[in-house]
């Protein structure tokens, strides 16, 4: 089994059994994706703004938080590129541009940093791209991610969603921002990420298994023979090869031995149900008329 992570950031446990994977990040061909004209004149207008986005996460008040992550940016001095995403977050001002949908492949590159919920492919994207982070997780596995963030010296801080304030994320956005030593480790993790080759072991993978198991289905299966058509089994029925494995076609019972009494041959030949000659279908006008 292969998991697609980098064991650059996440270390095979010692404890898992033999054929258990880490085979790197699985990247979609994304080497010629493009920003929308809106978003590139946003970046080209001034320094480096900081991503915000959570992607499918959900928050119970979208217009509060969306206050406190500008009041935040503005604090620190930072230009901010919201996105919209699930939790439907804005920002208004010639320092903020709200976006939707982007490839962060494009996007992340240009960010002096990346807020984020911490998710899989979020995360992956932010390390790939070299960014500093500043994680916020709501859920699930987001704690763990945001905590090897941390632990790997890409993130100042991971202040929760829930109790995140303006206050909280501006001071971990001059750090990540600010502090040299944090923009030069995820640059350096994200270099050598990019040279990860997460597919090739995949692809392995895939052909021994192939190879596994195309012998063992031909053993299975056997030699094919083509069935005897005038054979009949006790039971009435006729092996057809029709698909596979064989099928078994239900027929008629054998019939009586030909000259004996009741026998069809005794009673003379059965007459057959005449077809039905073929003839054109009709079609009507609107009034009514047949053509």
């Amino acid at each position: 089994m292969c998991h697609g992570f980098s064991p650059l950031v996440v270390v095979r446990p010692r404890d898992w059994r033999p054929g258990l994977d880490v085979t790197g990040y699985w990247w979609p061909y994304d080497a010629d994706v493009q920003l929308p004209p809106r978003l590139r004149d946003f970046l080209g207008a001034g320094p480096a703004p900081v991503f915000a986005g959570l992607g499918s996460a959900t928050v119970p008040d979208p217009e509060r938080l969306g206050a406190e992550i500008v009041r935040a940016l503005r604090a620190a001095g930072l230009r901010g590129v919201v996105q919209r995403g699930w939790a439907g977050l804005t920002a208004t001002g010639d320092d903020m541009l709200t976006i939707d949908e982007v490839p962060h492949s494009a996007l992340f590159p240009r960010m002096a940093a990346v807020v984020h919920h911490a998710g899989a492919g979020t995360t992956a994207a932010g390390l790939r791209a070299g960014a500093p982070a500043v994680p916020v997780p709501v859920q699930f596995d987001e704690g763990f991610s945001a905590a090897r963030l941390v632990g790997l010296g890409v993130a100042p801080a991971a202040p929760p969603l829930r109790r995140l304030t303006a206050d909280a994320l501006s001071s971990a956005l001059v750090r990540a921002t600010r502090d040299t030593g944090c923009r030069e480790r995820a640059e350096a993790l994200g270099a050598r990420i990019r040279a990860d080759d997460g597919i090739t072991p995949v692809r392995k993978a895939g052909n021994s298994l192939g190879s596994q198991i195309l012998p063992a289905k031909a053993r299975c299966q056997g030699p094919r023979a083509r069935p005897d058509p005038s054979a009949r089994r006790p039971d009435g029925c006729h092996p057809v090869a029709r698909a596979e494995p064989a099928v078994l076609v239900r027929r008629r019972a054998a019939a009586p031995t030909p000259g004996a009494a009741g026998s069809p041959a005794a009673a003379g030949p059965v007459p057959r149900r005449p077809r039905r000659a073929w003839r054109a279908p009709t079609r009507r006008s609107s009034r009514g008329a047949v053509h």
